[in-house]
């Protein structure tokens, strides 16, 4: 029973666990203000003729000012009914602007394109299958009087949860990732990533990596997912990053394994990639954020090492 090794490292990931707990209860969501910036949602998408009406209506059923905000919808090369869902919600909504690419592009190009007609002072970024509550978009918006926050992340709950064992179980992980991990990053304004289900950045702030942003490669390789992830590791580099967990919206979630797989696949190998590029500026944050962002990077990478030395190796 006696494994050093693998016995240090289980007490040190169970502390590191529980300390991310212990802080999360002192989180508080910040106080919401009454600035109220010009605000331009994007919505890149590819293939959601089911959801996209619904997101965009959404959007405009917020209670925020209509000439205040801007609503643009990406049709990413889709091949379903997708761009006449766009239309239809068009005729409900005269102000959508729709830009639509002959062929798929990535999220991306997508993000990008809404960043570049974009007019409001906020990029509000939804996904295509996001639903806002009616008070999201202010409470968002009103965080960035400060000129120090480049970024806002709201909280997502799972819309479909009751659908099998799979959407429940990721019920449980959304509320982990949002309500216990990135509550505990905002204690030191250092979220390490605002998820793409509901995130707002202070636009001139974007503009000032984009092309970098969206020419970006790894061993050689064009980077083609953890775009949001990457976003807000441009943001966080210089600015205070933040989480509301009362700007809420309802997300629909893979509700087969091998989606699921698929979608856990390509989020671990952002993870990984984002990481890296975040160990040289992480040490400039305050040094609990950053004490915890290392362990927590490190122990996902030793956790092979540890398992091969206690299990395969004896």
């Amino acid at each position: 029973w006696y494994q050093p090794i693998a016995n240090l490292y289980g007490i040190m990931v169970s502390v590191y666990i529980i300390s991310r707990i212990v802080l999360a209860v002192f989180y508080r969501p910040p106080k919401l203000g009454k600035h109220c910036p010009t605000v331009t949602a994007v919505i890149a998408c590819k293939n959601e003729e089911d959801s996209i009406f619904k997101t965009v209506d959404c959007l405009y059923a917020c209670d925020y000012p209509s000439e205040k905000l801007q609503v643009i919808v990406v049709n990413d090369g889709s091949t379903d009914r997708t761009q006449e869902e766009m239309e239809r919600a068009r005729r409900h909504h005269p102000d959508l602007q729709i830009i639509t690419f002959e062929e798929n592009l990535g999220k991306r190009h997508g993000m990008a394109a809404g960043a570049r007609n974009a007019t409001g002072d906020i990029l509000l970024y939804v996904d295509s299958d996001s639903f806002l509550h009616r008070d999201a978009i202010r409470r968002m918006a009103s965080h960035f009087e400060n000129p120090d926050i480049g970024a806002v992340c709201g909280h997502a709950r799972v819309s479909n949860a009751r659908r099998n064992l799979i959407t429940k179980m990721q019920e449980v992980r959304y509320y982990t990732a949002f309500r216990i991990v990135k509550a505990a990053e905002s204690l030191f304004a250092a979220v390490t990533c605002c998820s793409g289900c509901l995130a707002a950045y202070r636009r001139s702030y974007v503009m000032e990596f984009l092309d970098q942003w969206l020419g970006q490669r790894f061993l050689g390789t064009a980077a083609t997912f953890g775009d949001d992830r990457s976003m807000t590791n441009n943001i966080l580099r210089r600015y205070k990053v933040i989480y509301d967990s009362e700007a809420v919206c309802e997300t629909i979630v893979p509700e087969s394994l091998r989606t699921f797989l698929r979608q856990q696949i390509r989020w671990k190998k952002s993870w990984i990639r984002e990481s890296l590029r975040a160990w040289r500026f992480m040490w400039h944050k305050s040094p609990p954020a950053a004490f915890l962002f290392y362990l927590g990077t490190l122990f996902p990478l030793v956790a092979p090492l540890v398992v091969s030395n206690a299990l395969l190796l004896p």
